[in-house]
């Protein structure tokens, strides 16, 4: 709006005319651009599972940024204009003076080679179309070959470890094991701010060999660097855990989605479909397979299961005669032995917190404001591309998408779209004269006159989305 209240302007136009010509030719382009950015992120809101979870806050964001900078392009942005722009005096004075000097003398460069450029990809523009197939083809492509599930990890200042000790050990032999876990915590992990091992509980099941420990992290400010993030950590400590004889100790990073496994990575369920003909050692030896191939996958490390099949039991035979007797109800009874033998659920612990609409015009007048409505919106966008900290992961991946496809939307805009305005405009021209169009040819003037094969006079007007 500002760019084009100011070239009205310079057309002669004072501020108040030149603010209400610019509304009426542009409002409406900009109502229909932002509807379509609006159309292409609501269903993003709506998306379910995983995806909608990591999604939806960033479509919600950009939604409603979208809405207020539509209204501050229709109310604000045309009425400060016409009160506060003024016809310009030469580049002024001084260092600004000099900077908008050369900075106008860098951009009339880079409009000459702009121009250049157009013109000659016009010429091959039957080899611009077929580049442009060929990127469509490859953009379907890596559509289909990319995993559409991947959730990167995220660096959430809490790892969670598993302890598992030999069926059949008591759970004095498994709090051993946990000392052992504590003191290593404390030795090879400055960056611990806090912990909590828990021997006889399991997350996938409880019992006297099973274990769990928790521990929080310092702050991200207080361990910079990739050697004190989650992942360096738990690399480090699966190496020490790794030597342990008495049980298997394994620590991962939490699930970046909350609900979708116990733990970081990946989590895999093999279900006996047999109908009772395999019985659970032969299970057992087909999830162990399985397991040993998954290990030989270089993309994948310490696939493991706590499924077992060699626990020790115990056959009991209750004398129902004796509780009536003694008055005894049996399922209190049966909660009783199984709370001695085993564990019994008690009560829930809490551990921290956890896009152009096409615009007709000269090249001149459209360029410069497609290129500072462009450069804006990348800085904006820049930060999300460089992120680090909590949540860096899934930042970094949000940010380059929308970064590198703002910046070829843009590209193709310049470039492709007055290629493709050629070559569609022939091939209208010839329906409706049933003659092969004329080849144009550049004129050698400023701006981009006959470029669609008519006489000399003729401007081709490209067509640009700028953002609200």
């Amino acid at each position: 709006m500002v760019e084009g209240i100011a070239a009205k302007m310079e057309q002669g136009l004072d501020r108040r005319q030149a603010a209400f010509e610019t509304m009426r030719e542009l409002s409406g382009a900009v109502i229909a651009t932002s509807l379509v950015l609006m159309a292409v992120f609501i269903p993003v809101s709506f998306f379910p599972g995983a995806t909608g979870i990591m999604y939806r806050q960033f479509a919600l964001i950009i939604i409603f940024s979208i809405g207020i900078s539509l209204f501050n392009a229709l109310s604000f942005t045309p009425s400060m204009s016409a009160l506060f722009l003024h016809h310009a005096d030469g580049e002024g004075r001084g260092p600004l003076g000099w900077f908008f000097r050369q900075f106008n003398r860098g951009f009339s460069w880079v409009l000459k080679q702009y121009e250049g450029l157009t013109k000659f990809l016009i010429r091959i523009r039957m080899f611009v179309v077929g580049v442009f197939i060929l990127g469509l083809a490859a953009t379907v492509f890596i559509y289909l070959s990319v995993p559409s599930g991947f959730v990167p990890d995220e660096d959430q200042g809490i790892i969670v470890g598993l302890i598992q000790a030999p069926d059949g050990v008591s759970l004095a032999s498994t709090e051993k094991v946990t000392q052992t876990v504590y003191q290593t915590l404390k030795k090879e992990v400055p960056e611990l701010s806090a912990s909590l091992v828990i021997g006889g509980f399991g997350l996938n099941g409880n019992g006297p060999n099973q274990g769990t420990f928790f521990f929080n992290l310092k702050e991200w400010k207080e361990r910079e660097g990739e050697e004190h993030s989650v992942k360096a950590i738990v690399q480090r400590l699966n190496s020490i855990f790794g030597q342990n004889q008495d049980a298997l100790i394994f620590t991962s990073n939490l699930p970046a989605v909350s609900g979708y496994g116990v733990t970081g990575g990946f989590e895999f369920q093999l279900q006996d479909r047999s109908n009772g003909q395999l019985s659970i050692d032969q299970f057992l030896a087909i999830a162990q397979q399985l397991i040993a191939k998954a290990n030989q996958n270089p993309a994948l490390r310490q696939v493991f299961t706590q499924f077992t099949a060699s626990t020790p039991q115990y056959e009991i035979d209750i004398n129902r005669d004796r509780l009536e007797a003694l008055d005894v109800d049996f399922s209190q009874a049966m909660s009783t032995l199984g709370a001695y033998m085993g564990r019994q659920y008690v009560n829930d612990f809490t551990f921290s917190q956890r896009s152009y609409r096409v615009y007709i015009h000269a090249v001149e007048q459209r360029l410069r404001p497609i290129l500072m409505t462009t450069i804006a919106s990348l800085c904006g966008f820049l930060p999300l591309v460089l992120s680090s900290g909590a949540g860096a992961a899934s930042r970094t991946s949000l940010g380059t998408a929308v970064f590198g496809g703002l910046f070829i939307s843009v590209i193709m805009s310049l470039l492709l779209v007055p290629v493709l305005y050629v070559v569609v405009k022939n091939l209208t021209d010839f329906g409706s004269k049933g003659k092969p169009p004329q080849s144009p040819e550049p004129t050698p003037s400023g701006d981009l006159a006959s470029l669609n094969g008519k006489s000399q006079g003729t401007v081709v007007k490209f067509q640009g989305d700028v953002p609200a």
